[in-house]
């Protein structure tokens, strides 16, 4: 038999030692070895029986002669194990068993599982009211940097904006040429139909994000055409990769030659009705801090969306 530390530490992983059984001198030898199972040599605890011989092995036990290998010890053809029957379940709900852990006793065994699991976790963590009182200080702890989180981003967001960048600058930053004609029509055709799993397919072999798509000069990347025509699964894509980057705003102020930035692409397409708009401005403004110029801002209130956008941006405020 183990001692008693190590039966209060691998007690789940074994047998139950006679030691705990309070009564155990109440049960006959033949009893007692009817219920003995045969790889921890303990009092069988989740028991599981073979069902060719209907030999009783610790669940735990039987699992380890698997991860090893092994079948059944009395070696039956094609080993397989079932809950044991309700004879044994029946002895052991007789038996008055003390917790390894804390030494209280007279627990039934289905009561003594359960006293078990909470002394292992009141060991490992504390009482309930230590635990509770460890969820507030998390809680508050875990509160409280969410805040820092957010305080750092607003800053992070206004030092960024505080920089101005002239659109040759940006083009520069930020627009590439680097696709043949054909490949640039492959990944324009994707983003003007929406196909987000196509796109990101493109962008996961190397097409640039931000690839001129248009005609040259004309400075229209896949983020301009997906805000153009509502596709905004693959315009959030775009975003959230850039996010990632550090260059979303810098995107964001990027115009086409026709003094479009993607915002503007969106408010004065000519491809979308007014709802659209609206309902797309919506998704839009929800999910990210939008820095509006002037001109923006004029766009937003001859669309009746200035309430919209002041709504959903103050909480990035």
């Amino acid at each position: 038999m183990t001692t008693a530390t190590a039966t209060a530490q691998t007690f789940k992983e074994s047998g139950i030692n006679d030691e705990y059984i309070e009564n155990y001198g109440q049960f006959s030898e033949n009893i007692l070895s009817s219920l003995e199972c045969p790889i921890c040599a303990c009092i069988v605890n989740n028991p599981y029986e073979c069902k060719e011989c209907q030999t009783i092995y610790c669940y735990e036990c039987w699992k380890q002669l698997q991860i090893s290998n092994k079948g059944c010890v009395m070696r039956c053809k094609n080993p397989q194990v079932e809950k044991a029957n309700k004879f044994v379940f029946g002895i052991l709900d007789k038996m008055l068993l003390k917790c390894p852990l804390c030494q209280e006793g007279g627990l039934s065994y289905q009561k003594f599982l359960l006293h078990y699991d909470c002394c292992i976790i009141a060991n490992k963590y504390g009482t309930i009211e230590e635990l509770t009182k460890l969820e507030r200080e998390k809680d508050e702890e875990i509160a409280k940097l969410k805040s820092d989180i957010e305080r750092l981003k607003n800053n992070s967001y206004k030092l960024e904006n505080s920089k101005k960048y002239t659109q040759d600058e940006l083009r520069k930053e930020l627009i590439t040429n680097k696709l043949d004609v054909n490949s640039k029509m492959v990944l324009y055709q994707h983003t003007v139909k929406g196909d987000l799993n196509e796109f990101r397919k493109l962008i996961d072999k190397g097409y640039p994000i931000l690839e001129e798509v248009s005609a040259a000069n004309y400075y229209w990347t896949p983020l301009h055409y997906a805000m153009h025509y509502g596709k905004m699964e693959i315009a959030f894509y775009i975003l959230d990769l850039l996010t990632q980057q550090g260059k979303y705003n810098m995107a964001m102020e990027l115009e086409s030659n026709d003094k479009r930035t993607p915002v503007l692409c969106l408010l004065k397409s000519n491809a979308l009705s007014l709802s659209d708009k609206k309902e797309y401005f919506t998704k839009l403004v929800q999910r990210y801090k939008i820095y509006c110029d002037d001109r923006t801002l004029r766009e937003i209130k001859n669309r009746n969306l200035e309430d919209i956008y002041k709504a959903y941006q103050a909480k990035f405020n």
